[in-house]
């Protein structure tokens, strides 16, 4: 008898446990939301790479069939801790990475390899600086089976290509929790000074313009690009586009007459939308991200903010080079878009105290 009631309970209580099994594997919302680089991938048709062979020791494991895709790159990525890991194979667009810890098909950050081949096309013999952007890494870069870098330092390397098919190939070690990586092709420009800056701009003898900055760390689409959008107006514009990572920078000018300082740390940063001659390419950024100080934090008497810099100190160095300070400014730290707020007497206002709030807490701190 007794035993008759303990096997009825034990039945009980495992049809409970089934049933709300069952609840949860019916409920979408206790799924984790795939990562953006898991979703479901169809290959597209390749062809074969002639008539140039791979240079790249990768090439062999990774694409013995020697093909690539008729425009973009195929991307390979794997653990390369791990000889059993199937390598992962994607249709990109671009040489480019960025993602932190396991986002990448559960490949760790740290332990991350990966493989580029494809292809580049030249109507003539074509000048092009190409720039790698890449910390806690190693990375070889070949054209047309040769070795043109090797090397974990970020690089720009000037390279003339000749009329016709290039075969591009990149090599990729990462050894840090974050993974940031960009190899970009644009069109080699002298890099100038602040002192260089100034001269350039009073050469051009405007009259009632309006300057304005953009103080970004990266941008969060793929590719690096960062689109933006001026005040419609038909005064003359310069744009100052500042950045750590290197942007694509995209802007819509509105028809108004427009000339760019881009400013960048790391190499690769380039624009569309103005002419090579309206453009001034820089290394030396301003670094300015945020509107005032913000991420602030306290510890044993420590106070410290994430982003020291405010818009005002960009303001007072861009006014020190151009001799006029700026009209608006837009800083994010990692955006696909930028718009322009107006630097007036209500930014003003916003700043002071936003700046008094950051010292009564650096002051309570340290008390």
């Amino acid at each position: 008898m007794y035993r008759f009631l303990i096997l009825a309970l034990a039945l009980v209580c495992f049809a409970i446990v089934a049933l709300a099994d069952g609840d949860r594997a019916a409920d979408p919302a206790s799924e984790p939301e795939r990562s953006v680089w898991n979703q479901a991938y169809t290959p597209l048709p390749a062809t074969l790479i002639a008539p140039h062979a791979p240079g790249s020791s990768w090439s062999g494991r990774l694409n013995p069939a020697g093909t690539v895709f008729d425009s973009g790159f195929r991307a390979f990525y794997f653990d390369r801790t791990d000889p059993s890991f199937e390598p992962i194979e994607r249709h990109v667009n671009s040489v480019a990475l960025s993602y932190s810890y396991d986002e990448l098909h559960g490949i760790a950050s740290e332990r991350l390899g990966a493989y580029w081949i494809g292809r580049v096309k030249f109507e003539k013999d074509t000048p092009q600086r190409i720039n790698l952007s890449l910390s806690w890494a190693t990375a070889r870069l070949f054209v047309d089976g040769k070795l043109i870098y090797e090397g974990s330092e970020s690089e720009s390397i000037d390279y003339m290509f000749s009329a016709g098919v290039h075969l591009i190939e990149v090599d990729y070690i990462n050894d840090w929790h974050t993974t940031d990586f960009a190899v970009t092709f644009n069109e080699p420009l002298d890099l100038r000074s602040h002192v260089d800056i100034a001269s350039e701009i009073s050469n051009l003898e405007l009259s009632n313009y309006d300057i304005y900055y953009f103080g970004t760390y990266k941008s969060h689409a793929s590719g690096g690009k960062i689109d933006v959008d001026l005040p419609k107006s038909s005064r003359p514009a310069i744009v100052w586009l500042d950045s750590y990572e290197g942007v694509d920078w995209s802007i819509d000018s509105r028809g108004r007459p427009v000339w760019a300082i881009v400013a960048s740390y790391e190499p690769g940063s380039s624009i569309t939308g103005l002419s090579r001659e309206r453009v001034i390419l820089t290394r030396d950024e301003i670094g300015v991200r945020s509107e005032g100080r913000s991420n602030c934090t306290c510890s044993s008497g420590h106070f410290h903010c994430e982003n020291e810099g405010s818009i005002r100190e960009a303001a007072d160095i861009i006014a020190g080079i151009l001799g006029k300070t700026i009209a608006g400014y837009a800083v994010a730290y990692e955006p696909r878009s930028m718009s322009v707020r107006p630097y007036d007497r209500m930014a003003q206002r916003r700043l002071n105290l936003s700046e008094a709030k950051a010292n009564q807490q650096a002051a309570l701190c340290r008390a």
